[in-house]
């Protein structure tokens, strides 16, 4: 995946890095091999005199206790220093085992403690002054709109299911934003 991302960024495309709740140990050396640049987050940006927020969605998923401690775990320097200091094998069972919770943990759960919690968009578009929100993480594609602000939620990337599953948003100079779907 590194040596694929330099070769677009060797080509002449910028490429951004906005990490998501599997990239907590993304950083600067990744950045470098890959040849991007990482986002810190929320990151505002202008386009056609609008502000957009660009977030990944799960620190506003405020309602999902579990995953908001899980978060916060996996975001300290000090356990990540101690986990990368583990034997390569070990990290993978973690890794392995931390996915499976997951998957255990969202059937259980309903989608409104899984989605964002409205409090926490509405303080996001307080806090950025943004016009716009583009977020993943929930992955139910969809344009929201609140008060003359619209939220974005881009979908998951799934190429090996049945339907394939994927999408983008496409921003023009003018600030135009459009949805789409993988055909």
């Amino acid at each position: 995946m590194v040596s694929a991302i330099r070769r677009v960024s060797e080509a002449g495309t910028t490429v951004y890095w906005l990490a998501g709740n599997r990239d907590f140990l993304v950083g600067p050396g990744f950045a470098e091999a890959a040849g991007l640049r990482l986002l810190e987050e929320p990151h505002v940006m202008s386009a056609g005199g609008r502000r957009i927020a660009l977030v990944h969605g799960d620190a506003q998923c405020t309602a999902d206790l579990k995953y908001m401690a899980f978060r916060a775990q996996v975001r300290d320097k000090q356990w990540q220093q101690q986990f990368l200091g583990m034997p390569l094998a070990q990290r993978k069972a973690i890794i392995a085992g931390l996915r499976e919770g997951s998957r255990e943990a969202q059937a259980g759960q309903s989608y409104e403690i899984m989605d964002v919690a409205p409090a926490s968009v509405q303080a996001l578009f307080m806090e950025t002054d943004a016009a716009v929100i583009i977020h993943g993480h929930t992955h139910r594609p969809a344009v929201h709109e609140t008060d003359g602000r619209l939220r974005y939620v881009l979908p998951d990337w799934e190429l090996d299911a049945e339907p394939r599953r994927g999408g983008w948003i496409a921003l023009a100079h003018d600030g135009t934003l459009t949805r789409h779907d993988l055909p």
